[in-house]
C-alpha cells in the first residue's frame, strides 16, 4: 500500500472510469478508496497534486481494445485494456490483475530484463568477434548473428521472462491478499482464460517459445499459493470470505455454451 501512496494523481483512475457506464461498480469501489489514499499520500510528504484535466477520451482512443491484456511500461505506468476489464467479473479477479502488474513495477522487472539481456549479449560478442576474425564473410556473419540471437532468445531470454511472470504472480497474489481481495479468484481467472482459449480454438503455443507461462501452468501454480495467501489475508484483518465453494468447473459450465457448433 505504501508503494501506491506516492503515485501521482490517485483521482485519475476515477476520471477514466467515470464516463464508462459499464464500470460503475469499479468506479464506486475506487471512490471509497481514494480519500484514504489521498491522506496517506499527503502524510508521505509527496508534492501537492495539480488539478490537471485528464480526458477520458484520450485514454479511450489509446487503449480501446477487446484484447484481454494488461501491462506495465518502463516508466512504471500500468495500463489495462477494456477487454481485460470486461474479462474480470469480480473485484478479486481485477485486483489480482492489477496486483500482478504493480508487482512487475515494484520488482523493477523492466530494468532487470535490460541488465540480463546486456549481460548475455556481452558474452556473445566474444564468439561472434572470433568467428568474424576467422571467417570474414558477410553472409556467414548474418547467419551466425541470426543463429546466436535465436539461441539467446530460447535459452536465456524467454525462460527469464517466464520466471519474472511467475515471480509477479507470487508477489501480486500476496499484495492482493493484504489488500483483502478474494485471492481464490486468481487461479479461477486463469482457468477461465484457459477455457476461453480452448473454446475459441486457438492453438496452444509451446511454452518454450512463449514469454509467459501457459494459462494452465499459471492456474496450477497459483492454486499452490492460494492457501498461504488466504492465511496472509486473514492475518491482515480482512473480513471473512462468504462464498467458500469457488471452483473452476463453475466457469467451465458457463462457457461451454460458447463452443462453435
Amino acid at each position: 500500500m505504501e508503494a501506491l501512496e506516492s503515485l501521482e494523481g490517485p483521482k485519475r483512475c476515477l476520471r477514466i472510469l467515470a464516463t464508462h457506464p459499464t464500470h460503475d461498480r469499479r468506479r464506486e469501489y475506487l471512490e471509497t478508496l481514494v480519500p484514504e489514499a489521498l491522506k496517506r499520500r499527503e502524510q508521505s510528504g509527496c508534492a501537492q497534486l495539480k488539478d490537471t484535466n485528464v480526458a477520458f477520451q484520450d485514454y479511450w482512443r489509446r487503449f480501446r481494445s477487446l484484447r484481454p491484456a494488461a501491462g506495465d511500461t518502463d516508466s512504471g505506468n500500468i495500463f489495462v485494456f477494456t477487454g481485460m476489464l470486461d474479462m474480470c467479473e469480480t473485484d478479486g479477479q481485477l485486483g489480482f490483475v492489477l496486483s500482478h502488474e504493480i508487482a512487475h513495477t515494484l520488482l523493477n522487472h523492466a530494468g532487470e530484463k535490460i541488465s540480463h539481456v546486456n549481460f548475455v549479449y556481452m558474452w556473445v560478442l566474444v564468439p561472434l568477434a572470433l568467428l568474424w576474425a576467422v571467417l570474414p564473410n558477410d553472409g556467414i556473419a548474418l547467419i551466425a548473428d541470426w543463429f546466436f540471437n535465436k539461441v539467446i532468445e530460447i535459452v536465456f531470454e524467454l525462460p527469464f521472462s517466464r520466471e519474472m511472470e511467475r515471480e509477479a504472480d507470487e508477489v501480486g497474489l500476496t499484495m492482493a491478499a493484504k489488500a483483502c481481495f478474494d485471492v481464490r479468484q486468481a487461479s479461477l481467472f486463469w482457468g477461465k482464460m484457459e477455457a476461453l482459449e480452448s473454446l475459441e480454438g486457438h492453438e496452444k503455443m509451446p511454452e518454450i517459445l512463449a514469454t509467459h507461462p501457459t494459462h494452465d501452468r499459471r492456474r496450477e501454480y497459483l492454486e499452490t499459493l492460494v492457501p498461504e495467501a488466504l492465511k496472509r489475508r486473514e492475518q491482515s484483518g480482512c473480513a471473512q470470505l462468504k462464498d467458500t465453494n469457488v471452483a473452476f468447473q463453475d466457469y467451465w459450465r458457463r462457457f461451454r455454451s460458447l463452443r462453435p457448433a
